[in-house]
């Protein structure tokens, strides 16, 4: 028997996807049939949810999930329970949660399977939890997936990016030292607002990759993640000590890695990718909470901050997703029912 909460409509608002293509022209507000639940799921009640990178992917259909159309883009959000599964234990209707990776936040209610979903602590607002998930999640399944121990040295570009400043903050907290690596002066300053006050360096300037050798005083990164493909990658290889890895973590700049051949060969640095989702999919439920007890840890104790750029209602997904592309954004822009 299924737990449900009165009065949910059968149809429901939502940011609505029917063709592939640029985000701007092809997501719209509209309207979708209420989902239904099976035993092991739960229909939330969407409070908010963010853009992420990867949502823009989705829309355009070149991220590697391509939903059947017509769909609901998003895939993390707060919000609260209406409907709980025969088969589901510990979640009650009414409960706030957060949840991450079930395709669809992006409207009134969206059903997910019970174990995507997380319970939000008091005192964690919902700007705060509604992107609570997926990008310190996936910064911290990254980091163990380096191997790094305490004493070894990190380099990532993209460091001003949500991904980038938990990286930075959670490896800190590992004793693990980092290069942190902006495109423009004004995202230094941001990484200081965050609490980041070591090793951030700006590509812009000319001398770089000496600068971030004078940091690491004599000593080569153990590892290098890359979030923007292209030349970047050779420099920031040639930081690398002999057997060291460069992650592809994503690619803002839409190009491609690139490392010298030399370096591959003479050195012996490895080159791999790392997709966040399809490591969630196979992360045992020990590890799944473990994570998220340590991401509500850092958000509590303030070492760790989610800003937000703006609110938009769903109505208004042209205007998020213009501020969602603006220069120098310093935050997640959120939707809202």
């Amino acid at each position: 028997m299924t737990q449900t909460a009165s009065a949910i409509p059968t149809t429901m608002n939502a940011v609505v996807l029917d063709k592939f293509g640029e985000p701007e022209d092809v997501l719209h507000p509209g309207t979708m049939p209420t989902p239904t639940i099976g035993p092991d799921q739960v229909l939330v009640k969407t409070i908010m949810a963010p853009i992420h990178n990867h949502h823009l992917w989705i829309a355009r259909g070149l991220y590697g999930i391509r939903p059947p159309l017509p769909a609901v883009d998003g895939d993390e959000a707060v919000g609260t329970i209406a409907a709980v599964g025969a088969n589901v234990k510990g979640l009650a209707v009414g409960q706030r949660v957060a949840c991450a990776r079930a395709l669809g936040t992006w409207a009134q209610y969206f059903a997910a399977p019970a174990d995507l979903v997380v319970p939000v602590p008091e005192g964690i607002d919902d700007e705060t939890a509604s992107q609570m998930l997926i990008m310190p999640m996936s910064a911290l399944m990254l980091l163990d997936s380096l191997h790094l121990k305490a004493g070894d040295w990190l380099i990532h570009n993209a460091a001003n990016g949500a991904v980038g400043k938990a990286l930075a903050i959670m490896a800190k907290g590992r004793g693990i030292h980092t290069i942190n690596l902006v495109r423009s002066p004004k995202a230094l300053d941001e990484m200081v607002a965050a609490g980041i006050t070591a090793g951030n360096i700006s590509t812009a300037q000319t001398d770089w990759t000496q600068q971030a050798a004078k940091l690491m005083g004599g000593n080569h990164a153990a590892a290098a993640v890359d979030g923007i493909g292209g030349p970047l990658d050779v420099e920031m290889t040639s930081l690398l000590r002999e057997g060291g890895e460069l992650v592809s973590f994503g690619s803002q700049g839409g190009q491609a890695v690139v490392v010298s051949p030399a370096d591959l060969i003479f050195r012996a640095i490895t080159v791999r990718g790392f997709w966040a989702n399809k490591e969630a999919r196979s992360l045992p439920a020990a590890d799944k909470a473990r994570l998220v007890g340590e991401i509500v840890g850092l958000l509590q104790s303030g070492q760790l901050k989610m800003p937000v750029a703006g609110v938009y209602s769903f109505s208004h997904i042209t205007q998020a997703l213009e501020a969602n592309a603006k220069a120098g954004r310093n935050g997640k822009v959120l939707l809202k029912p």
